[in-house]
């Protein structure tokens, strides 16, 4: 017996069997690993605190990406935001944060 890891992706496998003679005989298989886990978001970015509007009543959004702890079992989330850092805002505004996988799963949080 045999212990391979297979990453995930698809894996040609060659399975040999020898009889008490040893004869042989082989066939092929193709083994598909998917990642069915999605990411987790563990802490969203700190809140930034009141900002404070302009002359012109608006204020950049600021880029709450950095701020984002996240786990996942295949590897490190792109962590994205909406509406996007730099965004002119007027008064409260939701933003999701998105964490997402290389296979496309993710965890969407809203925040404030």
């Amino acid at each position: 017996p045999y212990t391979t890891l297979f990453r995930s992706e698809d894996t040609l496998v060659t399975l040999i069997a020898t009889d008490g003679a040893g004869l042989t005989d082989t066939c092929e298989v193709t083994v598909t690993v998917l990642d069915t886990t999605p990411p987790e978001i563990t802490e969203c970015a700190s809140n930034p605190g009141p900002l404070s509007l302009g002359e012109d009543c608006t204020v950049a959004l600021p880029d709450l990406t950095a701020g984002v702890t996240t786990t996942d079992n295949c590897g490190t989330p792109v962590i994205t935001q909406t509406p996007l850092a730099g965004t002119l805002i007027a008064e409260d505004t939701l933003v999701t944060l998105t964490a997402t996988d290389g296979a496309g799963l993710a965890d969407i949080v809203k925040c404030w």
